[in-house]
């Protein structure tokens, strides 16, 4: 047994521990997830802020406490930003306050309040809060500890996805950090704190959080970036800006919105990536999938060849997979495609051989009334094999095509397989092509292949990387 075959043997027992641990009858959730945010991590807001941060002595040698603080009689405000966990369900939140006061005689009350909005990626920062919640608490003496009960779940404003900066006020305010390290934006937080207590309030921390998580996340088998599989031979991530050149020797710089694409970095080392060749170019699309990048073919014939080396040094089929082992999974969002066809190898493209002996392609369903499919195209000794899937138009869906075992498959999102016996390709030694077609109108995310065999745990986990990666609502 090779050392890689016994590092994902541990991976996937530990993930399975992991997921048990986490699975939840009935639910989609496992639990949640508290983030704590220090009084240090904090600001004053700029309009009816509270105090600046304060470092306060209780006895010499004894703890100090650093605090912002708030006017016993007058509602002020003070804010932070967080990016949130990318495992995150994007649903309600709650909070508790840490706190304690100065010298008081009477009415220990105190009402702390918060509320949250989601920013991405070149949107106006001056964005509306969502609704706040509000929870009472009573002190009574002077530099004690009170600890809050848990507020009502309140909803982050401006649909919070993957890569939105989230801000909170009351509470600190908080595109996405960098993708591949699994993190996304965070909401905007702000808390408020009104008194029916004389003494003034410290803030010393925030329980910001109790987040819901999804409920099938273990970072071992239930999530995973596809350059993460072993096996995994190429990953174009058109939504990551970084890997996108105005150039077609991976030069140029990073093209703006609506400007070509020239060539996109491969993030995983097997080729080296893609490039322009004929046709009408991809155009960047930014904001594109889910607040980042995408990239954008709307009509007209395109040609885009992967490459061994920049800058003329063109990859084969059999560079990406194998003749009897294939997988490829894409992050597409199609809305019009060429009229249906029994001969694959002619419709449009997302990825396929140059032979046109193999490949991912998508046309008009055969009932003729504008309805898309996907098709996981083989051709071997044994003649033309195909697995048709229905996709919906204009909206991001995830397409997985595999071939293994002597059987190829292809579903959407997770769904059920449409399969069929399958044989060895006939040839591959053809160029790798993507996306191309006269009709095909579409943005592209995510295209990844691998040449082992994948479990479909391994294949549901690079599916529910995308999804989430892509904003799509998790069907697991």
């Amino acid at each position: 047994m090779s050392l890689q075959t016994r590092i994902t043997a541990l991976a996937q027992a530990i993930g399975a521990d992991i997921k048990a641990l986490q699975s939840a009858p009935g639910g989609a959730t496992a639990g949640r997830m508290m983030i704590p945010i220090m009084a240090g991590s904090m600001q004053p807001s700029a309009s009816g802020g509270s105090g600046v941060l304060t470092n306060i002595a209780t006895s010499a040698n004894m703890p100090d406490v650093q605090t912002l603080n708030f006017h016993q009689s007058t509602q002020q405000h003070c804010q932070f930003a967080i990016p949130l966990p990318k495992r995150w369900n994007r649903g309600t939140i709650t909070a508790r306050f840490r706190w304690s006061h100065a010298a008081t005689t009477t009415n220990f009350d105190c009402v702390w309040g918060i509320q949250a909005v989601a920013v991405g990626d070149n949107e106006a920062i001056n964005q509306a809060y969502g609704t706040a919640v509000e929870v009472t608490d009573t002190g009574g003496t002077t530099n004690r500890l009170y600890v809050s009960g848990e507020t009502a779940a309140f909803t982050v404003a401006n649909t919070p996805c993957g890569r939105r900066h989230n801000f909170l006020p009351g509470l600190p305010q908080s595109r996405r950090c960098r993708r591949y390290a699994g993190y996304r934006g965070a909401p905007a937080w702000r808390r408020s704190v009104r008194h029916d207590q004389r003494g003034e309030r410290r803030m010393m921390l925030l329980q910001a959080g109790q987040l819901g998580l999804y409920r099938k996340d273990s970072f071992w088998t239930d999530e995973i970036p596809p350059g993460m599989i072993s096996g995994a031979t190429m990953w174009l991530d058109f939504t990551d800006t970084e890997t996108l050149f105005s150039g077609a020797g991976l030069d140029g710089g990073t093209p703006s919105d609506g400007q070509p694409i020239l060539s996109v970095a491969d993030k995983v080392g097997v080729v080296a990536g893609a490039k322009y060749v004929s046709g009408g170019a991809l155009t960047a699309l930014i904001p594109g999938a889910n607040g980042g990048s995408a990239a954008r073919l709307a009509g007209g014939f395109l040609q885009m060849e992967v490459m061994s080396a920049f800058p003329n040094t063109n990859a084969s089929w059999e560079s990406i997979v194998s003749s009897t082992t294939k997988l490829i999974v894409v992050g597409v969002k199609v809305r019009a495609a060429n009229p249906y066809t029994t001969a694959p190898w002619v419709a449009d493209v997302i990825l396929s051989d140059g032979g046109g002996y193999c490949g991912l392609h998508v046309m008009q369903s055969i009932v003729g009334d504008g309805s898309l499919i996907a098709t996981a195209y083989n051709y071997s000794a044994s003649g033309t094999e195909r697995a048709d899937q229905l996709i919906g138009t204009n909206q991001w869906s995830v397409i997985t095509m595999s071939q293994q075992s002597g059987t190829l498959r292809c579903r959407v999102n997770g769904g059920a397989w449409a399969s069929t016996s399958s044989a060895a390709t006939a040839v591959l030694t053809g160029n790798v092509r993507l996306p191309f077609g006269s009709a095909l109108d579409a943005d592209i995310a995510h295209i990844a292949t691998f040449n082992t065999a994948q479990t479909d745990a391994a294949i549901s986990a690079v599916e529910h990387w995308i999804a989430n990666d892509l904003g799509i609502t998790p069907w697991w």
